[in-house]
């Protein structure tokens, strides 16, 4: 973690393996919240992406848009309640 602190957090996101070990190295690294959270968001978008992928070509061609609408609820979601808090923090920060 000392050496390649986002990396790790987006390998261990990515990966189905509890975040609390890295959560608390974080916490101990006094790794900044916003940077922990990016890299939460890229491991975690990666492994859904891989598993969208294959579930919509393991599926009949006339469900995509199932996933699709899947994707497009969370992704709004996460923007729309976990954007405006991530933008007040970072600001928080600055001054």
């Amino acid at each position: 973690f000392g050496k390649a602190a986002w990396w790790t957090v987006v390998a261990f996101a990515f990966l189905p393996l509890p975040v609390d070990v890295i959560r608390l190295l974080a916490i101990t690294f006094k790794y900044p919240r916003w940077r922990f959270a990016v890299a939460c968001f890229v491991g975690r978008l990666a492994r859904y992406a891989i598993m969208a992928y294959a579930i919509a070509f393991s599926r009949p061609a006339t469900q995509w848009w199932l996933v699709v609408g899947v994707a497009v609820v969370t992704i709004g979601a996460g923007l729309t309640i976990g954007l405006p808090k991530l933008v007040r923090m970072v600001r928080g920060q600055h001054r």
